[in-house]
């Protein structure tokens, strides 16, 4: 799961990820993201997580993601622009500062998604 509020990395990090072969959920803030965590079947591998979202923050999104038994232990990365050091509160297994090196972000997503197989 990606939650992004900038629309251009929502896009193109999402659609990289698909191209790649990762199923992807994307959401444009907090609040967004829990719908979506709550109405999915399963729950996603690993969440990609923006700590400045306008509305609920990344934050107060991991705060409630904590309440729901059935996602709460999803390992979260963080990215961000900013160094906190609050982040360490939120638990990360990775924290990636932006602007994003799919260098740095890609063996993280491997560790933990598995792309879908090809079709052929």
């Amino acid at each position: 799961m990606l939650v992004e509020d900038d629309t251009d990395i929502r896009d193109l990090l999402s659609g990289l990820l698909q191209y790649r072969g990762y199923g992807v959920l994307c959401a444009s803030d907090g609040e967004e993201a829990l719908a979506i965590l709550r109405a999915a079947e399963t729950p996603p591998a690993l969440i990609l997580l923006d700590l400045m979202m306008p509305g609920m923050d990344g934050y107060a999104f991991r705060a409630a993601q904590r309440k729901i038994p059935e996602v709460r232990d999803v390992p979260l990365v963080v990215t961000s622009a900013l160094p906190n050091p609050r982040i360490a509160e939120l638990e990360p297994v990775a924290v990636v500062m932006k602007p994003l090196e799919l260098d740095d972000l890609l063996p993280i997503i491997e560790r933990y998604c598995q792309p879908a197989p090809a079709r052929t």
